[in-house]
């Protein structure tokens, strides 16, 4: 293939895909700061000085909420946070606990708010299937223009080969 045929493949899929990159872009970046668009956690105070265990946490969580299987736990950074449990249901339910494993709070966290929102259209799951198969096609988008790219640049171009005539002139004119 030429090298103008390189780099026309190069910018149709560039075209093409840059909405989707676009999306996915901006989504992702503010997913990055989605603590800052979180609504803050309830305030607790410190009831012991011991901290529960990752069992204890989990068996509270999921009594509190019907029983079901934990998929994850985030600890407290500080000590007026309540423990976060996360459970494996329809909702995917999110429990808030002190540290005398007293519930504070059991709501569904799927889909719920602005960051919810964000996800599922940062991964394509907003969009169902076709969402998915989106998100898909703009990873092989990207690297498609990362090998058109590659190929582009290491092709001696018109233009290069003007510089190269243009600094031999130089070179001769000098001697």
């Amino acid at each position: 293939m030429s090298g103008r045929a390189w780099r026309r493949w190069h910018r149709w899929i560039g075209l093409a895909s840059a909405l989707l990159i676009a999306t996915v872009t901006v989504s992702g970046i503010a997913l990055i700061f989605r603590e800052a668009l979180r609504t803050p956690l309830p305030r607790v105070t410190a009831t012991t000085s011991t901290r529960p265990s990752l069992d204890a946490l989990a068996a509270a969580a999921s009594a509190a909420a019907g029983g079901a299987a934990v998929t994850d736990i985030t600890l407290p950074s500080g000590t007026e946070e309540p423990y976060q449990v996360w459970l494996d249901d329809e909702a995917e339910t999110r429990v808030l606990l002190d540290g005398s494993l007293a519930v504070i709070e059991a709501a569904p966290s799927k889909r719920r708010g602005l960051t919810g929102w964000l996800f599922a259209i940062h991964t394509g799951e907003a969009l169902g299937a076709s969402g998915s198969a989106l998100s898909a096609m703009t990873g092989l988008a990207l690297l498609g223009l990362l090998a058109s790219g590659f190929v582009i640049s290491r092709r001696p171009g018109r233009a290069r080969r003007e510089g190269d005539v243009v600094a031999k002139r130089r070179r001769e004119e000098r001697v």
